[in-house]
């Protein structure tokens, strides 16, 4: 899919503001740009997987990321997979396999794309069953929907603006690059829509971009900053409140 003029016109004039960059991590933020025809709200880590660790941490109840994120020592903690909502404990929607052990998980077995870490090298990957994911990684998360593949977004017909959380992939001259991405949204009228999520990993210049959890779950947490997005869930319209969730993708050194 061939990108609009105006939406790359309006990517390259956006101010970033980088507030991290240091061996294998950097952290940038706009807090207001128009981008897709609405005012946008956009915070990106960017990780070398050959200088950071990137993990999986699920505890036995849900969590918020900013306890996950400080309980592990980490230099920031990202929402993670789909869960049982209406539970203490956290059960996750699809798969999730942290070092060769499976989480407790609802089966939904139509969960199929998912973001794999293997030592120093963090892929996004599809497959025919979830038993080709489980056979064949130690520590895997699926998600859904996949938004671009080996460079190609893929069509998505939701129509509605929505608080997203990504995980995308992109080559570079030193090797691969994992980019955590944050987009505020609110009631369904700030935010993004999956095709437009698409379009950012695209200017970004990412290949690989799946989406993870999102809405009142869409979260990071950094460290000596604190949680970097205001989280759509709200008291009263104006009071936002971070989500308990059943897992985070975690950074360290």
């Amino acid at each position: 899919m061939m990108l609009a003029d105006k939406d790359v016109q309006d990517f390259n004039k956006i101010e970033w503001v980088v507030s991290i960059d240091q061996a294998g991590l950097r952290y940038r933020e706009v807090k207001k740009c128009y981008l897709f025809g609405a005012e946008q709200t956009i915070s990106i880590m960017e990780v070398d997987p050959s200088v950071c660790r990137i993990e999986f941490v699920q505890e036995e109840h849900k969590q918020t990321p900013r306890k996950i994120g400080k309980d592990n020592n980490a230099i920031a903690a990202i929402n993670g997979s789909f869960y049982k909502v209406h539970s203490r404990k956290a059960i996750v929607s699809g798969v999730l396999k942290i070092n060769d052990t499976i989480q407790p998980s609802l089966n939904y077995d139509y969960f199929l794309d998912a973001v794999v870490v293997e030592d120093k090298n963090v892929s996004i990957v599809s497959c025919k069953t979830q038993d080709e994911l489980i056979d064949n990684y130690k520590n895997v998360m699926t998600n859904a929907p996949l938004l671009v593949s080996n460079g190609e977004q893929l069509l998505q017909n939701d129509v509605l603006p929505y608080a997203r959380t990504l995980v995308a992939t992109r080559l570079t001259d030193k090797g691969n690059q994992v980019l955590f991405i944050v987009v505020e949204g609110f009631s369904k009228k700030r935010g993004m829509t999956f095709d437009q999520c698409g379009k950012l990993a695209l200017l970004l210049g990412c290949n690989n971009c799946l989406n993870l959890d999102g809405g009142g779950s869409s979260a990071m947490w950094v460290k000596n900053k604190g949680v970097i997005n205001k989280p759509s869930d709200r008291w009263a319209l104006m009071f936002s409140w971070l989500r308990k969730v059943a897992n985070c993708i975690i950074i360290k050194y």
